[in-house]
């Protein structure tokens, strides 16, 4: 009888376009069927040109997770200045998901990672998006954050 390898998982910042978008969309889809608002009026359509051109412009930041080479989640950052105050460089989580298979401790190395090479960059501050109905801001708020603001939406 073999002994059971433990799997082996990388988390790094990775060029978003051309493969990890791709690669990215099976991922992309399980997210929203899991959190995603207004699913049977909203299809997800990511709007690919929009991030290529954030991407050619240097605003975002693709973190990735990896198990034994395959992507497993990922964490991504749009990189801005704020208007308000433009000496403060945001990163500011667009989405981050990690296939429910691989969460518990990975997944809070994924927060730490993410916040860690995001000052690596020099980014100041970090604002996550997170939804009430999946809500884990208790792990944030463990580790410094605040409730800055609430964001309310309706379809018109």
């Amino acid at each position: 009888m073999s002994a059971m390898l433990s799997p082996h998982y990388a988390i790094t910042v990775e060029p978003m376009f051309p493969h990890l978008w791709a690669e990215m969309q099976p991922l992309t889809e399980a997210h929203w069927r899991e959190i995603a608002n207004y699913q049977d009026v909203i299809a997800l359509r990511p709007d690919r040109e929009f991030y290529l051109r954030q991407c050619a412009e240097g605003g975002v930041l693709a973190i990735t997770c990896r198990c034994d080479g395959i992507l497993v989640g990922y964490s991504i950052f749009f990189l801005r200045t704020l208007a308000h105050y433009g000496q403060v460089k945001q990163a500011v989580n667009d989405v981050i998901f990690l296939d429910p298979e691989h969460r518990g401790p990975m997944g809070l190395k994924l927060i730490d990672d993410s916040e860690q090479l995001c000052a690596a960059i020099g980014m100041d501050k970090i604002v996550w998006h997170v939804k009430p109905t999946k809500d884990w801001s208790a792990i944030l708020k463990r580790r410094g954050y605040i409730c800055e603001d609430m964001i309310l939406g309706k379809v018109l």
